[in-house]
């Protein structure tokens, strides 16, 4: 190693000089040393974020193949009200155009089409309901019933009619116009004179189901909500009902979002006759 010396300095003044420049060399050194360690730092972290933003990828990309495989498998009567009695599929119409819907491209030789003697009634049809017992279409006549405009005019009943879906004619009567969602029906009727307007509201495993009076359906749920006509709004029934089963302590029910209940309600209204 060659060390230079300035002969006009004293041995002391060239040791000080060389003290100084190796005690900067050492900061400089400790400065690449900490600069070292901060890239190092930053490129870990880099990793890290990487690691992290690949694994919320994957993680959105699995929500959004479930929800996009979710609803690839609806099921066609989902977009109807539905529900199963005694393993019987029942669908009804919500409006005008999905009663088109419904009959013209849902209804079969073997089911059975249910419909309120009443203005403006949905239809609903049972699926293979030539099988049906009398009970589930008393069950099914009450649930048509209720979501007629007889609910709405607070009526306590209706009469209600049953037919074949070969009854069930778009074609008018001469002279006569059908309005979207009506039909003509044909030949005769089987009568549930005089059915009660009544809807059970169902839970269980965190779902909601509806039912109709008398059947025997009820018994599958341990936990229901009876709704008869009346005046009362949709969101004082829900808190109501939410007050009850909060009460009980049972959160699988308080937790069901509010418009999941309410859209069971007809009109929007009504009154509350049992709760269990």
């Amino acid at each position: 190693m060659e060390i230079k010396l300035d002969k006009l300095k004293t041995v002391h003044e060239n040791a000080a000089d060389y003290y100084e420049k190796a005690k900067h060399m050492r900061e400089k050194i400790e400065g690449a040393k900490k600069a070292l360690a901060d890239t190092l730092k930053k490129i870990d972290d880099l990793k890290k974020k990487k690691i992290s933003l690949e694994k919320t990828r994957e993680i959105s990309t699995k929500i959004l193949n479930e929800k996009i495989a979710k609803k690839k498998s609806k099921q066609w009567y989902e977009n109807f009200r539905w529900i199963f009695i005694e393993n019987f599929l029942v669908v009804g119409g919500k409006d005008a155009t999905s009663n088109e819907i419904l009959i013209k491209k849902h209804t079969e030789n073997n089911d059975l089409v249910i419909h309120a003697d009443v203005f403006g009634s949905p239809f609903f049809v049972i699926k293979d309901g030539k099988n049906a017992n009398d009970e589930v279409l008393k069950n099914v006549a009450s649930i048509c019933a209720s979501h007629s405009r007889a609910w709405k005019n607070g009526v306590g009943s209706s009469d209600v009619y049953c037919v074949n879906p070969e009854q069930v004619s778009k074609t008018a009567k001469a002279g006569e116009f059908l309005a979207k969602g009506s039909f003509m029906i044909y030949g005769e009727r089987r009568w549930f004179r005089n059915t009660a307007l009544k809807i059970y509201i169902c839970f269980k495993d965190g779902e909601i189901f509806i039912a109709g009076d008398g059947g025997k359906d009820i018994l599958n749920f341990k936990h229901y909500v009876c709704l008869t006509p009346g005046t009362e709004k949709a969101k004082d029934l829900i808190k109501k009902i939410k007050k009850f089963y909060e009460n009980k302590k049972i959160s699988e029910i308080s937790d069901i979002a509010d418009d999941e209940i309410i859209r069971l309600i007809p009109y929007g209204q009504g009154q509350i006759t049992e709760m269990k």
